[in-house]
């Protein structure tokens, strides 16, 4: 396909998972930010595009990756909607000057799919929608025990029961669970003088402190 959108909540993976299928399938990489492309003056924002896509092609087999690209598709401030809206314009005409054949895929991140214009998702264009879910119970006790891999974790830690207590948490959330533990564990190290391991305790004190962060972002 010649684009691919990948949506889903904040922190599920998305880009993870862009750069999985790089890794995958060996092609270049070009990462493309849509508010950095956003914030270029008039005429700057559609020349960057216009060369990601020419370099794309020269270096083919490319996937070109639009993170938050809804950023792209509509506007934040006043006197960005110009630049904003020729972006889109733009990034149709790149879609429709590039045939399957060059070896050119894009592939696109949001979290905001109603911020999608619908010209953007017709055939030739974004043509695969791809929703990124939360992690399930077995996807959350392994992505902790990723995360947790080069930690001082104790032998008693039930990862399972702590995937339990993760229940809705993205990918991100999970990492910095363990990443808070960490902390925690050092703190105690440092104040006792003695190398603490991080047991349960301390991954639900963890757990409590994304979770307390969490309500009050909203």
């Amino acid at each position: 396909p010649k684009g691919v959108l990948l949506t889903g909540t904040s922190g599920s993976g998305k880009t993870l998972f862009a750069k999985a299928v790089g890794n995958f399938t060996k092609a270049n990489f070009i990462t493309v930010n849509g508010l950095t492309l956003t914030s270029q003056w008039t005429g700057r924002a559609e020349k960057i595009l216009h060369d990601i896509f020419i370099i794309a092609k020269q270096c083919a087999p490319c996937i070109i990756f639009f993170d938050e690209i809804d950023r792209v598709c509509c506007h934040y401030f006043d006197g960005g909607k110009e630049v904003i809206n020729s972006c889109i314009g733009q990034l149709i005409n790149e879609f429709d000057n590039f045939e399957n054949t060059m070896g050119v895929t894009v592939l696109a991140a949001t979290s905001k799919i109603e911020l999608i214009p619908a010209d953007l998702l017709r055939e030739g264009r974004f043509e695969y929608v791809i929703h990124i879910p939360l992690p399930d119970l077995k996807a959350r006790e392994a992505v902790l025990k990723i995360h947790a891999g080069k930690l001082p974790i104790a032998s008693t830690v039930d990862f399972k029961k702590l995937a339990v207590e993760t229940a809705g948490m993205n990918g991100a959330e999970l990492a910095k669970i363990c990443h808070q533990a960490a902390f925690i564990a050092l703190k105690k190290t440092v104040e006792t003088g003695t190398k603490t391991k991080i047991e349960y305790p301390i991954f639900a004190q963890a757990v409590a402190q994304v979770v307390d962060e969490k309500k009050r972002r909203r």
